[in-house]
């Protein structure tokens, strides 16, 4: 997770397509919770939101509140529809980020800070929920790789 976190505040603004930057965090939230479940998801979520809110000039805590949401809420569809069909985990990722970004502007707007809603729904929860839904199925599928080659080792070290 630090890996991530340090990719996500170093390379990902450098990245950005269109002044919108992929969030490879939340995708790593979301994926690791569809398959890991609530538990997993809680963990995905907490040491992603604290690396980022580490590596980040947002306020502390504001990403570890928002990715543990998204955990929990991800973690939902572990043994559903969602992890079987693969169209449905684009969708989770269509309807994970506005929420995630939903999270961060109220939290940030509690704290004081000035929130224009309409200037950041058009310019980037929508651009970022269309990003990340185009990034999921590949994050997922490495995130699914990894999963089965931790699993495989586990069983080869329980033999």
């Amino acid at each position: 997770m630090i890996g991530v976190s340090l990719v996500q505040t170093t390379a990902m603004p450098h990245l950005a397509i269109a002044g919108v930057k992929p969030n490879l965090m939340l995708l790593v939230v979301i994926s690791g919770s569809l398959l890991y479940g609530l538990k997993g998801g809680s963990i995905w979520g907490f040491f992603g939101g604290l690396g980022l809110d580490v590596f980040s000039g947002a306020p502390f805590g504001v990403s570890t509140l928002a990715l543990l949401v998204i955990g929990f809420l991800a973690s939902l569809g572990e043994k559903s529809i969602f992890r079987t069909h693969l169209a449905f985990i684009p969708l989770t990722a269509l309807i994970a980020t506005p929420v995630y970004h939903l999270v961060c502007l109220s939290l940030l707007q509690v704290m004081g800070w000035p929130i224009s809603w309409t200037d950041s729904l058009i310019r980037i929860v929508l651009p970022s929920a269309l990003l990340n839904t185009a990034l999921m199925l590949p994050v997922y599928g490495a995130m699914n790789w990894l999963h089965r080659r931790l699993a495989q080792a586990e069983i080869e070290l329980a033999d």
